[in-house]
């Protein structure tokens, strides 16, 4: 009769984990390519909806879920409207790098966020930024850009705006105006 070890329960739970943790960063990375087709879609509409009311024939979809959609937070100017969702920490970095579409230091994001969290001072917001990025690069979320030049810090982003190990073109930063701060 063969009965199951300790370890080899262990070794079956830890194999599990490590499959899921796969099929999440792979589901991750699957919403991010909507969300951005969708960012795309809204583009289109809006440009042409100027001059064509297309807006009879888009419906917008509605999904029912168990857990409720948090309130996005709004920031308006004249030109563009940046909403910050009330989720986890990666929510909102994944939200300043959707709006900027394109790769940004920690000292940007800090910077995005920082009227949303009045509450905390710059140097807490941008330790809890930092924290944040780490775990994100770690699971493989985002995506280090090292620019050619020596310079402090480094610019993340989507790992979409790769191909393998370099940024492609319309993601890179403006350096020169990196340059001068």
């Amino acid at each position: 009769m063969s009965q199951i070890t300790d370890e080899q329960i262990l070794k079956e739970a830890k194999q599990r984990l490590s499959k899921l943790i796969e099929e999440a960063r792979v589901a991750e990375v699957e919403k991010e390519k909507r969300d951005i087709a969708i960012l795309k879609a809204k583009v289109v509409i809006d440009l042409f909806s100027e001059t064509v009311d297309a807006g009879e024939d888009v419906k917008e979809i509605s999904f029912d879920t168990t857990t409720p959609t948090p309130t996005p937070i709004h920031f308006s100017t004249e030109e563009t409207k940046f909403t910050v969702p009330e989720g986890t920490w990666q929510d909102k970095i994944k939200a300043c790098l959707k709006f900027a579409n394109k790769v940004l230091t920690i000292a940007k994001i800090v910077e995005m966020l920082k009227p949303f969290n009045s509450d905390m001072t710059e140097k807490q917001l941008t330790g809890v930024v930092s924290n944040t990025v780490n775990t994100m690069l770690k699971k493989e979320t985002i995506k280090v850009f090292q620019p050619p030049v020596k310079m402090k810090g480094y610019f993340y982003g989507n790992p979409l705006w790769f191909e393998g190990s370099d940024l492609r073109e319309e993601y890179k930063p403006d350096l020169k105006k990196k340059l001068l701060w």
